[in-house]
């Protein structure tokens, strides 16, 4: 199974997009079968984090690019990409930008798709009906007004997170470089800025869960942090609260509890409504969590380790894992030689082994005319090569 970190299910099908390879692709949560659905046009085959997330609306898939150039939208009914539409430079004043991590974070509203940057400034908003992308500066603008400065000018830093906590027509999304949660009024657009907790911290992850919000600090003296939205109280935990550390950690939203997934090797920890903590029953691993989602049956997540996707159900016992037992590695790799055979040339990488690579040299019939491409050095190299035959 190819390493991913982000998707969505819906109707018992999980779509999500490979970390390393230019492909969508489907998994039935029932059956575990998985399906090559196709490539971004005009993406690199083998870009590394294309899309940092994505958000399905009706019919439309809406991929948000994190080294990605352009905004992919897929309609799946059709099962084809529809359009792609090329994000903007930014332009030279946003000095901390970056083409490899643009965007991270994204939630949906209505018809619409809201992506807040890694390091690019502008919040992107694209509407599903009338298929137009809007570029807005205005929380810019809210939080020069406020604090006085130019967020744009500030080098080496995270606009947002790459997590966010719809409450309502509320939306919290922490900052990357301050303890300040921004608050998007969906319904009007409108912003305003919540300091909560200590000026050092910073948070990698946010859940809504009994009237309060959960945080969990990549920076700063805590590990833990709940802020009660109607009574204003918050709370730090700044301990390793059964054994090890727990910073930073996933924070996995369930019907009675949340539970925080550490990095760490150790247990996830499950925090009950009135606050209290235990060790959950599921074992710990070594691991990085990629990807988790709830969904109606349970509980999907996906770690880097074991490359498998591991499905609970409510009470978090283990349903099945879902491995590709190779199979989704000779699709994606047929697939990735039958489009490396379209652009006019062929590479050696991951997916085409060296013996296919110097086969397609000794068989012309494998490759177009390469000439009519756009020709790298390598590339070249073969030209003058099959010129002498």
């Amino acid at each position: 199974m190819h390493a991913f970190e982000m998707g969505e299910i819906v109707d018992d099908q999980l779509w999500y997009f490979s970390l390393s390879v230019n492909a969508l692709i489907g998994v039935d949560m029932k059956s575990g079968a998985q399906i090559f659905i196709g490539s971004v046009p005009g993406e690199k085959l083998y870009g590394y984090r294309l899309y940092g997330s994505m958000q399905i609306i009706g019919d439309r898939m809406v991929l948000v690019p994190f080294s990605a150039s352009s905004i992919a939208i897929f309609n799946i009914s059709s099962k084809t990409f529809e359009c792609t539409i090329p994000v903007r430079h930014p332009g030279k004043n946003a000095v901390h930008y970056r083409e490899d991590c643009k965007f991270q974070s994204s939630a949906k509203y209505g018809n619409k798709v809201y992506m807040f940057g890694l390091t690019y400034p502008e919040l992107l908003i694209y509407d599903c009906c009338d298929k137009e992308l809007i570029y807005s500066r205005k929380w810019i603008d809210v939080y020069k007004a406020e604090y006085g400065f130019d967020i744009c000018q500030v080098k080496d830093h995270f606009m947002f997170e790459k997590y966010n906590c719809l409450i309502d027509n509320r939306l919290y999304i922490p900052m990357g470089f301050t303890n300040r949660i921004m608050i998007m009024n969906m319904n009007d657009g409108d912003m305003e800025f919540l300091d909560i907790g200590k000026s050092g911290n910073i948070y990698y992850n946010i859940a809504y869960f009994n009237n309060s919000l959960w945080l969990a600090c990549k920076e700063g003296d805590s590990i833990f942090l709940s802020y009660n939205l109607i009574s204003q109280n918050q709370e730090e935990y700044t301990c390793d609260l059964i054994s090890g550390t727990y910073k930073p950690c996933e924070l996995i939203p369930l019907q009675n509890e949340i539970m925080a997934v550490p990095i760490r090797d150790i247990k996830p920890l499950m925090i009950d409504q009135d606050g209290s903590m235990k060790e959950s029953k599921i074992p710990g691993k070594k691991s990085y969590i990629f990807f988790y989602k709830t969904y109606e049956e349970g509980l999907a997540v996906y770690s880097n380790i074991d490359k498998k996707i591991s499905i609970f159900d409510r009470e978090l016992n283990l349903v099945k894992e879902i491995d590709n037992d190779g199979q989704m590695d000779e699709i994606i790799a047929h697939a990735v030689r039958l489009a490396q055979t379209e652009q006019g040339y062929l590479v050696e990488n991951p997916d085409v082994t060296l013996n296919e690579y110097l086969k397609s040299i000794v068989d012309r019939n494998k490759l177009p005319d390469i000439k009519n491409h756009s020709q790298s050095m390598g590339e070249r190299i073969y030209c003058r090569l099959m010129d002498r035959h």
